[in-house]
C-alpha cells in the first residue's frame, strides 16, 4: 500500500525509517514484499531501518527474508547506512546475516572507508574481523590508511597496518599516508608509519615530501620527528626545486626555520628562482626571523634569477623595520633589477616615504631609470602618492624626464587623476603640452581616464585643448565632452586631421546622435566644417544610422555641392542592406536633380 504523502514509498517502508516495529511486523504478516524498493532513492525497508539505527525493526526484516546487501540508487547497502551511522549492534547483525563488507558504492566507498572517515574505531575493528578490502580507494584515490593517518587516528590506523593495509598506498595526487600525517601534523601517527618503514623521501605529483608539507604547515614537532630520522638530511629539496629552509621562509614559520637551522639547513640556498629565505622574509616582512636568518650566515645582498636582492622586495613591501635591517648589514641601496628596478623605485610606487628616506640617506640615486625609462618620480606619480612625488622632487628628481613612451610625470599623473601630484608637478614647472609617443597630452590622458579635476586643472593652465586630441577621448562621456568644447575644444581643428574621420565621424560612425549634435553645435563657422560633415555621413551611412544621417543632411549639405559624397554614402547604405538610409539619400539625390533641371529651364535659350 502506497503511503498518502508519498505515492512513492510504501508504509512499510516509512514504518521502517520510524522504528515502528509492531507496523512493521503486521505489514510482513499481510505478506508485503520486505524487499520493495521506494522509486525516490531505490532503498528498502531493511536500508532505511538500519540507516536510522532502529535494532528491532531490522531483526524483524531479516526474520522475513529482508536482503542484507539490497543496492540502492546510490549504490549503497543496509550495512553501508549502518556503518556510517555508528549503528554498531545492527552492523553485527547484518554481517551475521552474511551482509558482505567490500561492496562499492557510486562514490567508490566501501563501510570500511565510512567507519574510518567516522573515526569510529570500534566499527573498524568489527568491519576488520570479516576480511575487508584495506587498500580500496575511494573517489579519491584514498585507501582507508591514508584516511586515518590524515586525521591523526593512531588507533585506527594501527589496526590497519596489523591488518597489512599498505604502509605507502599513494592517492591519486600522488599523497602517501606519511604525507598526510606529516601535512596535518599528527606525530603519534607519523611515529607509527615510521616504525612501519614508511617511505620517508616519497614524493607526490606536485614533488612535495611528507618533510616538506610539514614544513609548509608549520608543523614543528612533525618537522622534528621527521629530521630525527638519519636518512632525512634537512638541505635536500623536492622536486620543485625548492630548499626546505625557503619553504618555511615563504610560509613564515620562525620555529621550523630555527629547527632548519639547528639541523644544519644552509642559511642561503635557493629555489628554482634564485630565492633564499632571507628574500622571502624580507618580501614578508618578517623582521624577527629575518635576524635569525642574517645570525646565521645569510647574505644581504644574495640574487635571485630576475636579479631582485631582499632589500627589493623589502622596498617594495614598504617594510621600514626590513629595509632598516638589511641596509645596517651592509645591502646596497641601489641596485637593479634584471628591469633597471631599484629599491628606491619599488618603494616610490608604493609610496613609502619612510623606506625611501632610509634608501636617499644611503646615496640611493633620486633619477635612476629603469629598461623602460621610467623612474622612482614617474611611478610614484602613477601611482598618486603625493609625499613621496614631493620628497623626490625636494631631492632633485627631474620633474620632465620621459619613459620609453614619451610619457612625462605629469602624463601619469593625469592618467590617475591625482590632482595633488599634479599640482606639485606643475609648481616645479612640468610642461603641460608634452606629447608622448601616441601623441598623447597629459590632458589626453586625462581625458582617457574620465577625471574631470584633472582635465580643468589643465584647461587652466591655457593648454591647447586639441592637442593630443582629447576630444576623441571623450566621446563616451557627455560631461568630459562639455567641459572640453566649453573651454575651446573645435572639433573641426587640424589636429584631428590625422585621425580617419575625427570626432564627428567617430560619433556619426557609432549611432552616437546627442554627441554629433553637440559637436555639430559648438562650431558653425569652421572652414573646415563641411568636409568633417561629408566624411561622417559616409560613416552614418554605412553603418546604418538614419537619424545620424538626417542630422547631417540638415546642416545644409546637399547633393549640389558634394555630389560624389552623396553617391559614395548611396553605395555603402546599399551594400549594408540599410534600406532607410537609401531611401533618404536617394530622395534628396532625386530632389537635387530636379533642383538642377528647374535651374537650366529658366535659363536664356533653353
Amino acid at each position: 500500500m502506497a503511503f498518502p504523502g508519498n505515492p512513492w514509498r510504501n508504509s512499510l517502508s516509512y514504518a521502517a525509517e520510524n522504528g515502528h516495529e509492531p507496523t512493521v511486523r503486521l505489514h510482513l504478516d499481510r505478506h508485503v514484499d520486505p524487499n520493495s524498493k521506494d522509486a525516490d532513492y531505490g532503498r528498502t525497508p531493511l536500508s532505511w531501518a538500519a540507516g536510522k539505527g532502529h535494532d528491532s525493526v531490522v531483526r524483524t526484516l531479516l526474520q522475513y527474508q529482508a536482503d542484507a546487501n539490497c543496492i540502492d540508487a546510490l549504490g549503497r547497502t543496509p550495512l553501508s547506512w549502518a556503518v556510517e551511522g555508528g549503528h554498531e549492534s545492527i552492523v553485527d547483525v547484518l554481517l551475521e546475516h552474511n551482509a558482505e563488507v567490500n561492496i562499492l558504492d557510486n562514490s567508490l566507498q566501501t563501510p570500511l572507508l565510512y567507519a574510518t572517515q567516522q573515526e569510529n574505531e570500534s566499527m573498524v575493528a568489527l568491519l576488520l574481523q570479516r576480511g575487508p578490502e584495506l587498500d580500496q580507494l575511494d573517489k579519491c584515490g584514498r585507501a582507508a590508511l591514508s584516511w586515518a593517518a590524515g586525521l591523526g587516528h593512531e588507533g585506527i590506523s594501527r589496526m590497519l597496518l596489523d591488518n597489512n593495509a599498505t604502509v605507502d598506498c599513494a592517492d591519486d595526487s600522488g599523497r602517501t599516508p606519511l604525507s598526510w600525517a606529516a601535512g596535518n601534523g599528527h606525530c603519534n601517527v607519523l611515529s607509527l608509519l615510521l616504525e612501519r618503514d614508511a617511505k620517508i623521501y616519497s614524493k607526490d605529483h606536485g614533488g612535495q615530501t611528507p618533510l616538506s608539507w610539514a614544513i609548509t604547515q608549520g608543523h614543528e614537532a612533525a618537522v622534528k620527528e621527521l629530521l630525527s630520522k638519519p636518512e632525512l638530511s634537512s638541505s635536500i629539496t623536492d622536486n620543485q626545486g625548492c630548499s626546505y629552509l625557503t619553504l618555511a621562509a615563504e610560509a613564515g614559520h620562525q620555529n621550523v626555520i630555527e629547527t632548519l637551522l639547528h639541523d644544519g639547513a644552509f642559511s642561503d640556498s635557493k629555489d628554482e628562482r634564485g630565492r633564499t629565505a632571507l628574500s622571502y622574509c624580507s618580501q614578508s616582512g618578517m623582521p624577527h626571523i629575518m635576524q635569525i636568518l642574517l645570525e646565521n650566515g645569510a647574505k644581504a645582498d644574495s640574487f635571485d634569477e630576475s636579479n631582485r636582492t631582499p632589500l627589493s622586495y623589502a622596498a617594495e613591501g614598504g617594510y621600514e623595520e626590513a629595509v632598516q635591517m638589511l641596509l645596517q648589514r651592509g645591502a646596497a641601496a641601489d641596485l637593479p633589477d634584471e628591469d633597471g628596478c631599484t629599491p628606491l623605485y619599488y618603494a616610490a610606487g608604493v609610496g613609502s616615504t619612510k623606506v625611501m628616506l632610509l634608501l636617499l640617506e644611503r646615496g640611493a640615486h633620486v633619477n635612476s631609470p629603469t629598461k623602460t625609462s621610467h623612474t622612482p618620480l614617474s611611478f610614484a606619480a602613477e601611482g598618486g602618492h603625493e609625499e613621496a612625488v614631493q620628497m623626490l622632487l625636494l631631492r632633485g628628481a627631474a620633474v620632465d624626464l620621459p619613459d620609453e613612451d614619451g610619457c612625462t610625470p605629469l602624463s601619469h599623473a593625469a592618467g590617475a587623476g591625482s590632482t595633488k601630484v599634479m599640482s606639485l608637478l606643475l609648481e616645479r614647472g612640468a610642461q603641460v603640452d608634452s606629447l608622448d609617443e601616441n601623441g598623447w597630452s597629459p590632458l589626453t590622458h586625462a581625458t582617457e581616464g574620465g577625471h574631470q579635476e584633472a582635465m580643468k586643472m589643465l584647461l587652466c593652465k591655457s593648454v591647447d585643448p586639441d592637442d593630443g586630441q582629447p576630444l576623441m577621448h571623450a566621446l563616451d562621456d557627455e560631461l568630459l565632452l562639455r567641459l572640453l568644447l566649453e573651454n575651446g575644444s573645435n572639433p573641426f581643428d587640424g589636429n584631428y586631421e590625422s585621425s580617419n574621420c575625427g570626432p564627428l565621424g567617430s560619433a556619426a560612425e557609432c549611432g552616437h546622435e546627442a554627441v554629433v549634435r553637440l559637436l555639430l553645435e559648438s562650431n558653425t563657422e569652421h572652414e573646415s566644417r563641411i568636409h568633417h560633415i561629408e566624411a561622417a555621413l559616409l560613416s552614418a551611412a554605412g553603418q546604418g544610422h538614419e537619424s545620424v544621417v538626417q542630422l547631417l543632411l540638415d546642416q545644409g549639405i546637399s547633393p549640389a555641392q558634394a555630389y560624389h559624397t552623396f553617391q559614395d554614402a548611396l553605395g555603402l547604405a546599399r551594400c549594408g542592406g540599410h534600406e532607410s538610409v537609401v531611401s533618404i539619400l536617394k530622395a534628396c539625390l532625386k530632389g537635387s536633380l530636379s533642383q538642377r533641371d528647374r535651374q537650366a529651364d529658366t535659363k536664356p535659350g533653353y
